[in-house]
């Protein structure tokens, strides 16, 4: 009865360790040529819509816009989704 305990511990154990060591590491995120601080003017592709961004915080391919006027709460972005940027200023 203790062997089939131990290897059932043995196994979640072992996937847990697994599961944890296959998460994305920092080092892989690919460098950005802006940082936070700058202003970004961002194209979508959508047929060249643009909008205006002053990056607070990046999180892998997400950054964090400051909020535009009237709005509350946080404006993230999913930078895959652009079809380009141009870095307007740097602060």
């Amino acid at each position: 009865m203790k062997n089939r305990w131990l290897m059932l511990a043995l196994i979640i154990v072992g996937v847990f360790g697994w599961r944890l060591s296959s998460t994305a590491q920092p080092s892989e995120i690919p460098s950005r040529p802006f940082s936070v601080g700058d202003t970004l003017t961002l194209t979508y592709g959508d047929g060249g819509t643009h909008h205006e961004c002053r990056v607070e915080e990046l999180r892998g391919i997400f950054l964090r816009c400051e909020a535009p006027p009237r709005q509350s709460g946080e404006y993230w972005i999913n930078f895959s989704t652009l079809k380009g940027f141009d870095v307007k200023r740097r602060r």
